[in-house]
C-alpha cells in the first residue's frame, strides 16, 4: 500500500494503465512477493567452477615469464625506435627509457624470486633454469641502462681522454674558444 500512496499524485496517470496495476498487484501479494524476483540459484556446496580452471603454480609462473619476455621484447622495439635510432630523442625519450628498463629488471626480479620460492618447495631443473635465462636478461637490461644512463665514468666503453675532459668540464677548467 505504501507504493500506491507514493504513486498517487502527478503519477495517477501511470497508475491508469493496465500493466502497471497487474505489475503492482503481484508485488504487493504477500504469498508472491518472493516469487516476483526469484533469488539467484545457489550453488551446492560440491559445484566446481569449471569457466576458469585454477592454474597450478609453477604454469602461472611460467606464464607471468612468458608475459614479462614478450614485454621485453616489445619494449626493445620502443627503445629501438624512439631511442637507439631517433634523431630527435630529448630527455623525455631518455627518462621513459630509464623508467621502463628499471620497470623491466624489477619485474623481472620479482618472477625469478617467485621461481626461487616455488624451487624451495618443488625443486626442478626446469625452473631453475627459468631463473638462468630471467638472471641473463636482467643482466643484459642493467648493461643496457648503465650504457645509456650511467656517467661518464661508469662507462667502461668510453676512452680515458673522453674521461678526462668530462672531469675537466665538471672542475671548471674550460677555456674559451677565442684563447685556443
Amino acid at each position: 500500500m505504501s507504493i500506491i500512496r507514493f504513486l498517487k499524485g502527478p503519477r495517477d496517470a501511470l497508475l491508469n494503465h493496465e500493466k502497471v496495476k497487474n505489475y503492482l498487484r503481484m508485488i504487493l501479494q504477500e504469498e508472491s512477493a518472493s516469487t516476483a524476483f526469484p533469488a539467484r540459484e545457489i550453488a551446492p556446496p560440491s559445484h566446481q567452477r569449471w569457466v576458469e580452471e585454477k592454474k597450478d603454480e609453477f604454469s602461472a609462473l611460467k606464464e607471468r615469464f612468458r608475459e614479462w619476455t614478450a614485454s621485453t621484447e616489445e619494449h626493445e622495439e620502443l627503445f629501438r625506435r624512439f631511442v637507439y635510432e631517433s634523431k630527435r630523442a630529448f630527455d623525455g625519450d631518455f627518462r621513459q627509457h630509464r623508467m621502463c628498463l628499471c620497470c623491466l629488471m624489477s619485474e623481472g626480479e620479482e618472477i625469478a624470486y617467485d621461481f626461487l620460492v616455488y624451487l624451495e618447495k618443488q625443486p626442478s631443473e626446469e625452473g631453475a633454469s627459468y631463473v638462468a635465462i630471467i638472471d641473463q636478461k636482467v643482466s643484459d637490461l642493467r648493461t643496457t641502462f648503465f650504457k645509456w644512463h650511467a656517467g661518464v665514468e661508469a662507462q667502461a666503453d668510453l676512452p680515458e681522454s673522453l674521461k678526462e675532459a668530462a672531469r675537466e668540464i665538471e672542475a671548471g677548467q674550460v677555456e674559451d674558444w677565442e684563447d685556443l
